[in-house]
């Protein structure tokens, strides 16, 4: 087990101690996982020689008094609706549906016009591939039929066009990722949303 490992799963046992003792307990056992690293052994053998995260937390919860501890705070109570906030709400359902279609709406096509302008660098950058890759082909032809010259600034053409779809090709792929990352939190944020209100 490495150090950071060792170090996370023990803050984890200790969770329900303020977290100044969680600090001060941390800190004291990465210093000595250091100690033993500097006496000759592995980050490994330094982790297995103190022992295990659970039993640790587990000897120095029994060794803190209860009143030091975080208590776990209670379950808060589910609001209940009173007759006068569900009627609003039914009344006021006109409004506020429409308004709620229209935010999702705008929301929506955002998100859409964010992904067509990726998709449009895409396709550009196809474009540039397709036209590098037909002048590099055609160069050779030109430069027989027609001039040196004219073969050469193909050549020439060609292999700048492939620089910069190489170019763009990677700003492409990031943009792709960091939309698909952004829709990722997206969605793990209206799940938790609806797990929360669920709950």
């Amino acid at each position: 087990m490495k150090k950071y490992e060792f170090l996370a799963q023990l803050q984890k046992g200790l969770n329900i101690l303020p977290a100044a003792d969680q600090r001060k307990t941390l800190d004291y056992y990465a210093e000595m996982i250091d100690e033993h690293i500097e006496d000759g052994l592995t980050e490994e053998e330094a982790v297995d020689a103190i022992g295990t995260p659970e039993e640790i937390a587990a000897q120095i919860i029994g060794d803190t008094p209860i009143e030091t501890a975080n208590p776990i705070p209670p379950a808060k109570p589910r609001k209940k609706w009173s007759a006068w906030e569900i009627v609003l709400l039914i009344v006021g359902s006109p409004i506020w549906a429409s308004l709620l279609a229209a935010v999702i709406a705008v929301a929506l096509a955002l998100y859409i016009s964010v992904w067509a302008i990726v998709l449009s660098l895409w396709a550009a950058n196809l474009s540039i591939g397709a036209v590098a890759v037909f002048a590099l082909l055609t160069s050779p032809i030109y430069g027989v039929q027609s001039t040196v010259w004219t073969g050469i600034a193909l050549l020439g053409a060609g292999l700048f066009l492939a620089g910069v779809c190489i170019f763009l090709f990677f700003g492409c792929l990031q943009s792709a990722k960091g939309l698909c990352y952004l829709t990722k939190l997206l969605f793990r944020g209206v799940r938790n949303r609806i797990t929360k209100k669920g709950a």
